[in-house]
């Protein structure tokens, strides 16, 4: 139990601080993106129905739970790394039945059982490339056989306006780099360890020129 803590605290720490940004994380999404990365999220909850179980992990201070509790769901377990933005989430739907509280990494979702869906909104985008593949290996064990994967991120792939993208997100990955440590640099190619495993895109929605992806992923039938 004890080199298993050690172990949960090393990843934390190595993907990022994000307890000194909690004060201040949304207020700061709200000035530089509007409500673009919320809506992001919310398009998603069109996917899950009423009764389904649904993993949602990194969703920092829970902005999108308010709008996905909405759908019904039988259960949302929600794993959350730092601890000042769990707080922060259980504060926004205080004492709701649906809900499961989990602190820690992808890890602690071993052992909980399958789930209808996985929602990552804004999560995947901090790992560097071997500890995202890491990361997608156990989320994907998670996952039931017709499941999807609702993803909302950053992306520099999609539509056009390059030019100003790969400024904006390398100044994006510098400021979390000095304020919660973060270790990558770059956008991960999490499109790619989809298609390695099997998953095939059913849904794209773009935002702001691109920069922004909401998808929907199930594995391939």
């Amino acid at each position: 139990m004890g080199d298993q803590l050690k172990t949960e605290n090393r990843r934390r720490k190595s993907d990022g601080d994000f307890d000194r940004v909690a004060p201040f994380y949304d207020l700061l999404v709200r000035l530089v993106y509007g409500n673009q990365l919320l809506k992001a999220e919310e398009v998603l909850h069109a996917e899950i129905r009423p009764g389904d179980r649904l993993l949602v992990i990194g969703g920092g201070s829970g902005r999108g739970l308010p709008a996905l509790l909405k759908r019904n769901p039988r259960e949302v377990v929600y794993i959350e790394a730092s601890a000042r933005m769990f707080h922060l989430a259980q504060k926004r739907v205080p004492d709701h039945p649906a809900m499961t509280w989990v602190l820690g990494t992808e890890t602690s979702a071993q052992g909980l059982g399958i789930f209808d869906h996985v929602l990552t909104a804004f999560f995947l985008d901090v790992f560097p490339p071997n500890r995202l593949k890491e990361v997608m290996a156990v989320l994907n064990d998670c996952l039931s056989k017709e499941g999807k994967w609702l993803l909302a991120d950053f992306s520099a792939h999609k539509g056009g306006g390059a030019w100003w993208k790969k400024p904006l997100i390398a100044a994006m990955f510098l400021f979390f780099r000095i304020t919660v440590g973060l270790k990558s640099n770059i956008l991960p190619e999490w499109e790619v360890v989809f298609r390695e495993k099997g998953f095939q895109l059913k849904n794209l929605v773009p935002r702001l020129n691109g920069l922004v992806v909401s998808m929907v992923w199930q594995r391939a039938t």
